[in-house]
């Protein structure tokens, strides 16, 4: 009889490599929870601050154009802005930073100043000197009057970039009600499905640990075609049951290994 034991496979304790879809997938799920939680930066703070007040990210500030004051040029003054086609509209979201210490502000410039507590974004039309320094002359390309001259230290900004109404829209939704509502309804889910998904993955993670601690049973094989040795009795071999009154010898004779195994 011969017996075979099959002890566990031994399982290696390298982690397995993550595949190039699933790193994808991990680089999207991130990215969208950095973008989730820039916007509700940007909303809370706007929330906070107010539609005239700007929304200051990494030193760039972004305003939601509020009046028409530069959505046109003109007509008196046309012939001084031809050749400048960036007006801005109502709805656009500008993006400006703070001037620069080197930066010389030039004639045309678009700047931010402050004014009864509101950001206004004007283009400069006149550059003066004086004794303190230049003065800067801004006005509305929509306007008719220019708003008084100002030395560099009251200009708060220069516009970067004009991102346009799509934008605009984006960051005004995110400063409503309902913005803000959105981005905490999209943090309770993200939150939710990485509990989820953290779960199901400890459990298979518990699953396999538990198959892994459970041994494999032995498998035992027996050679039918050798003869059993522990056997006393030989094939053929007779026995005789002692004489006596009730009955007639009897022969048992042991049936033949081959023809056992036949039937």
């Amino acid at each position: 009889m011969d017996q075979l034991t099959h002890s566990p496979t031994q399982q290696s304790d390298t982690k397995p490599k993550k595949s190039i879809p699933r790193i994808i997938g991990d680089v999207v799920f991130y990215a969208v929870i950095l973008t989730i939680i820039i916007a509700g930066v940007i909303g809370i703070i706007g929330k906070i601050k107010g539609k005239n007040n700007s929304i200051i990210v990494f030193g760039y500030s972004f305003y939601v154009v509020q009046t028409n004051s530069m959505e046109r040029k003109n007509e008196a003054y046309a012939d001084f802005l031809e050749g400048h086609d960036d007006q801005i509209q109502v709805g656009d979201l500008v993006i400006t930073k703070k001037i620069p210490k080197n930066y010389d502000l030039q004639l045309y410039d678009i700047v931010t100043f402050e004014r009864e507590g509101r950001t206004i974004i004007h283009r400069i039309v006149k550059i003066t000197d004086s004794s303190n320094g230049p003065l800067y002359t801004t006005r509305g390309d929509s306007n008719n009057t220019n708003d008084g001259k100002r030395s560099r230290d009251l200009l708060t900004g220069i516009l970067v970039k004009n991102a346009g109404p799509k934008a605009g829209k984006i960051v005004s939704f995110l400063q409503s009600t309902w913005g803000i509502a959105a981005i905490a309804g999209s943090f309770a889910i993200i939150i939710i499905a990485t509990l989820l998904l953290s779960d199901d993955k400890n459990k298979k993670k518990k699953n396999a640990e538990d198959d892994k601690e459970t041994p494999t049973p032995a498998i035992e094989t027996i050679d039918e075609t050798s003869p059993a040795t522990d056997d006393p009795l030989t094939d053929e071999q007779t026995l005789v049951q002692p004489e006596g009154d009730a009955a007639d010898d009897t022969t048992l004779t042991q049936p033949d290994t081959e023809a056992d195994t036949a039937e």
